[in-house]
């Protein structure tokens, strides 16, 4: 008896080295208008370490989201991303600064 091992084009799928994941979130635009945005998990999770937790993140992408108009060319959940990393950006620095008192 001779024991035949699948080829990996039989049927047998390759595992994947790399996975993209994607957090949506459910957001209302400048408009009022109810949309889903599309952002990098690690950015919700950067900004939940540094306001305390997912919530507080949550709250304040919906905010962010609330007060940003896409511009030509740039996608919607782009800008509020960026929104986001600049507000990451803000808290670290604020963090690392020392108080001169």
């Amino acid at each position: 008896m001779e024991v035949v091992s699948p080829k990996p084009s039989e049927g047998v799928p390759k595992p994947r080295k790399s996975v993209a994941h994607i957090a949506r979130l459910h957001v209302r635009n400048r408009e009022g208008k109810r949309t889903t945005i599309s952002l990098d998990p690690m950015v919700i999770s950067i900004l939940a370490d540094q306001l305390g937790s997912r919530e507080e993140a949550r709250a304040w992408l919906k905010d962010a989201a609330s007060r940003t108009k896409a511009r030509k060319g740039i996608s919607f959940s782009r800008m509020v991303q960026t929104a986001a990393v600049r507000q990451i950006r803000a808290l670290s620095s604020a963090a690392t600064t020392s108080n001169p008192l």
